[in-house]
């Protein structure tokens, strides 16, 4: 009698994959990103009145920017420890 087990699926495969080439598999990012602007919480003291100064918007785009650049930096931002 033969006994195997398959644990990985080949969309497993392949995120396994793009995760060892530094890229956010697509159901990963479903997953753990955000996916409304009340999913992220920012404050400035900046005397602006607005939800969302510039201040904020500048950093948000400049981690939006690093995600790109390395696809587990979404997983720093969002509290998992990767080391």
């Amino acid at each position: 009698m033969d006994l195997q087990a398959n644990f990985t699926s080949p969309a497993m495969e392949g995120d396994l994959m793009a995760l060892t080439r530094g890229e956010q598999p697509p159901a990963l990012g479903e997953l753990i990103a955000p996916t409304e602007s009340a999913d992220i919480a920012a404050d400035c003291t900046c005397p602006d009145e607005s939800p969302r100064c510039i201040h904020v918007l500048c950093v948000a785009y400049e981690v939006a920017a690093e995600i790109d650049r390395s696809a587990a930096t979404l997983l720093t931002v969002m509290g998992t420890d990767t080391a």
